[in-house]
């Protein structure tokens, strides 16, 4: 994405019509950059929008986080212990259980959680520094 001869990292706004069209407007008059090139039509994107719709994002990824912590916390308290039962501790990195296809989905869902986060903070990132 090209800011009149300084490059920013970011979506670019045809994509991001598609999924959040207030956050994207329409300059109706031509720009016309340094170099001569003319931009008819120029979008612009509301980075504030963007902004508020990713802190959104964050705030209810908390939530489902903190509900899923619960749910775990309850099932575990209502499984039935066998010695080849161990309750998944959530807060640590070294967690095991009895099912090996238990900890295949736990350790999707993780993966995914992480990646899904990590993403979320570089938008966040290249929020603050366009500022």
């Amino acid at each position: 994405v090209m800011s009149l001869g300084r490059r920013h990292l970011g979506p670019m706004a045809q994509e991001l019509q598609a999924i959040m069209p207030d956050a994207v407007k329409e300059v109706h008059s031509s720009v016309v950059l340094s170099d001569g090139t003319v931009l008819p039509n120029l979008l612009v994107v509301n980075k504030e929008r963007v902004f508020m719709e990713t802190v959104g994002a964050v705030q209810e990824l908390k939530r489902v986080n903190e509900s899923l912590l619960r749910r775990i916390e309850t099932l575990e308290q209502g499984a039935v212990f066998s010695h080849t039962y161990r309750p998944i501790n959530v807060r640590s990195k070294h967690h095991s259980c009895g099912g090996a296809r238990h900890l295949v989905h736990t350790e999707i869902f993780q993966g995914v959680f992480i990646s899904f986060l990590l993403l979320l903070a570089c938008l966040l990132l290249f929020l603050m520094s366009s500022r």
